[in-house]
This record gives structure tokens, sequence and C-alpha cells, in this order.
């Protein structure tokens, strides 16, 4: 095989946190890279003193870890023999780190790592096993341990993983890809795209994706998403100025805040709101300032007064103020200063006619038990539709795209838990019909939380119909 191209990645907050640690990933050679991740490796010194704990989220993908030196354990297990095979899992583990050990790991891409063993996935998804998984891969794992035990250096270890992997994938009928493209679909869109559009786009059937998502990922495909969409939903947590847990829960899919919140305790083992509390108390200090963007409308005077006078007073429910009354176009979310920048430059090239607006209706996300927010619509929004496909265009080099229908609304109050029914306000306020206006430009506004709530600030403006 030849030597690896190896360079190192750039690394999140997390991975930040264990620089102490000499924390280092180097990414596969050209020819692995469809089946592997990365590599990685860590040093806890032995004077240390305290064992370290690390949260192994889940995204399909399978590890093996290589307990070079001292003691790890994932889920309580030790690794036995030197070894951890960590498979496909569908919820979060427990790393445990013991002063004086030294780990050096390899993590898979979800569904691809199966080139390189025997069995299906599925005969030993979920499960924790030591030197004995040798049984199920395409290599001889013993020696190639036993090798790495000796190896110089990292890159030397990479190089010596590769060449067994080389050779494992030379023997391999490669099927595993047939389930990629689907597999990278539901990755990008976070678990979002409707299945049906998943299956159209691939080329799979419903049966087929999920006998390929059986026999190589060791998940169903509903797993999957559900892992993918969490994920989602803590990036968006450890944000800076995170929205509030209703507005998380809707943007990454959820229709509800009690089916998220299942979701999320489900994969990670605690409630969002446990989950926030604790990256806010771990990232803040790591943390490197950027703006939360969006791209939406200001409402003019007499349509943001019109929106005010509809507030009422009842438990849990925190209307919007004035300044913060705005129609949200596209969600960008953080982005350091040279890419924020380079799409904000791009937005000037937006060539879109100038257009009528009305705001009519009023509705609500969540379910009717546990609504999340309280809204006024749009009338006749075809024109918003065409502007936001124009704007999704401008901004793809900086955005993953949003698979979620466009619902445009204002937001007129945040629910919380302890709020009652909205049927008397969506009656009385059904026939709800604002003066129209003309919408001659849109804004790129940064968001920051505050004691009342989030505060907005434009930072751009682009003329529409100029």
């Amino acid at each position: 095989m030849a030597t690896p191209l190896v360079h190192q990645l750039s690394p999140p907050a997390w991975q930040r946190s264990l620089a102490g640690f000499g924390y280092r990933q180097i990414a596969p050679a050209p020819v692995l890279a469809p089946y592997v991740q990365h590599y990685w490796e860590l040093s806890l010194p032995a004077g240390h003193g305290l064992e370290h704990r690390e949260l192994l989220h889940p995204d399909g993908g399978s590890s093996l870890l290589f307990q070079l030196q001292g003691c790890l354990s994932v889920d309580a297990q030790p690794a036995r023999q030197g070894v951890v095979f960590n498979a496909a899992a569908a919820k979060s583990g427990a790393l445990v780190l013991e002063p004086g050990v030294q780990v050096f790991a390899v993590r898979f891409c979800p569904g691809m790592g199966s080139v390189f063993w025997r069995a299906a996935a599925s005969d030993f998804a979920n499960e924790l096993m030591g030197l004995d998984c040798a049984q199920y891969l395409r290599f001889d794992l013993p020696a190639v341990t036993e090798q790495l035990q000796m190896a110089a250096d990292m890159l030397a270890r990479v190089l010596l993983l590769e060449a067994a992997l080389g050779k494992a994938l030379a023997t391999s009928d490669g099927a595993a890809r047939d389930l990629a493209p689907a597999l990278e679909l539901l990755r990008v869109n976070r678990g979002r795209q409707p299945l049906p559009e998943v299956l159209a786009q691939s080329g799979l059937g419903q049966r087929q994706l999920e006998r390929l998502c059986k026999r190589y990922l060791g998940l169903t495909a509903k797993q999957y998403t559900r892992l993918h969409r969490v994920a989602f939903a803590r990036e968006l947590l450890k944000q800076g100025a995170p929205e509030p847990l209703a507005e998380v829960a809707y943007r990454a899919g959820y229709a509800d805040q009690a089916h998220f919140s299942h979701d999320f305790k489900a994969v990670v083992g605690v409630t969002p709101g446990q989950y926030l509390r604790r990256a806010q108390a771990r990232y803040t200090l790591l943390r490197v300032a950027m703006p939360r963007l969006f791209i939406g409308l200001e409402l003019p005077a007499t349509q943001t007064q019109a929106l005010l006078a509809l507030a009422q007073p009842g438990p849990g429910l925190r209307w919007q103020s004035a300044a913060q009354l705005h129609l949200t176009l596209r969600f960008i979310g953080e982005l350091p200063d040279a890419p924020a920048a380079q799409l904000a430059e791009a937005l000037h090239r937006l060539q879109a006619p100038a257009f009528e607006l009305r705001l009519g209706g009023v509705g609500y996300f969540g379910s009717p038990q546990r609504p999340s927010i309280l809204w006024a619509g749009v009338v006749a929004p075809a024109p918003l539709q065409a502007l936001r496909e124009q704007i999704d265009l401008l901004i793809s080099p900086w955005c993953v795209a949003d698979p979620q229908r466009f619902v445009p609304h204002v937001t007129l109050a945040r629910c919380g838990s302890e709020c009652g029914s909205l049927q008397p306000f969506l009656q009385a306020q059904r026939g709800l019909l604002l003066e129209p206006w003309q919408v001659t430009e849109l804004c790129l506004f940064a968001s920051d939380a505050g004691p009342g709530g989030s505060r907005y600030s434009v930072l751009a403006r682009y003329p529409v119909g100029a």
C-alpha cells in the first residue's frame, strides 16, 4: 500500500480540551478514505492524579481502540488483552482513561467498517469486545496488536494498521458501498430528510435499505436517522448562545419538545437541559467567539405594533418584544470570521424583484398538548419561497442544505412546559390579516442570548428589487 497522505485535522472544542493529553488525529490514505474516518491517539500523564472521562457519541461508525499502556474502559468494561472493539451503537458510551494510559484508535465510517470483517454487523452491534473480536475480522488482529505495541510513534502505527487494512480490503467484495449514498444523505441532512426522498435519491427500495443497514451498519435506518438528528441538536446546544430548547427541537426536525427530549435522552443518556448545562460549563473557556447568523426580514412599524397588540397574559407564554419580531428566511448558525465575511459578500449577488408581503393567520409548532412556538403566518408565500431558494444557492459553499420544509412565519411567543391550550387564542385570531407592505431589502442578522431572550442586530442589508 502507498504511504498515506498524513495531515493533522483541525480539532473541535472537545478535542482541544484533550490537548493537554497529546490528542492527535490523522486522516487515512486516499484508498481507505471511503472506509476510515481517522486515526487518533492520546496519553494521560501518569502524574495526572485523576481518571478522565469522555462521552463517546455515536454516529453509526465503529472503532478499534488499542491500549498501548495503562488502563482504559468503555461503559465500565476494561480493555481485554489490550483491545476494545466498539461496534456501531445506538447510544452514547462512557470512555474512562486511567492516569498513565496511552491509546491508539481507528474510527471507521458508518457501514463501511464492515468491509474489514467477516460477519454481519447486526451479529455484534451494540456490543463491546476485546481481542476475541479477531474471529470476525479479515486481518490478524493479535499480530497487529503486538506490532502496534512495539511501533516507535503514531505515524508508524498508522502505517502498520493501514497495511493490514489494505490487505483486508483486497479480500472484500465492497458491497457495503451500495449503502453509502443513503447514509451520506441522512448524515448531511442531519436525519431530517424524509425517508422516501432518501430512497429516491439513493436508488434503493425500503426493504433493500433495511437489509443493507442490518448487514453492514448494525442499526436500522430509523436508529441511524435518530443519531444524526440528536447529533445536530447537540451542536445547536453547544453554541455560545443556544436557542431555547423548543426552537432547538424544531430545528432538529421534531414536531414537539416531548418527542425531542425522549430521543435525546435515549441516545445521550441525559435530557437536553442537562446536556446544555454541562456543555456550557465545559466549553465556555474553550470557545472562540463566533456570531450566530441568520438571514431574514425586518417588519415595518405598523405590522410590528399590530402583532404586539395580540399578546395576552398566560402561563408559560413568553411573548416576543418589538426588537425580537422578524421573519427568518434562512438560519445559518455559527461561522468563523473569514467564512462569515465571505458569505456576507456573496449575498450582494442577490438578484430578486421587490414584492408585496402580507401576514395573516396564526398557528403553532409542536403538539396540541405541548406547543413550542406560537406564530403568525404569511399570505401567498410564493415570492418568499423563491427568495429563499436563491439565498440557498448563494450560501451553499458555507452552509449545509436544510431539508426541512420552509414555513415562513413570525414568532409571536415561545411556549414553556406549563403553557396551556392555545385553542382560545387560535380561535379568536383565526381571521388575522395585516396590511401588506413592499419588501425592498433583506438583512443578515447576528443573534446573542440575553436575560430577556435573544437579542438581534443587523450586520448587513441587501436591496431587493434594486
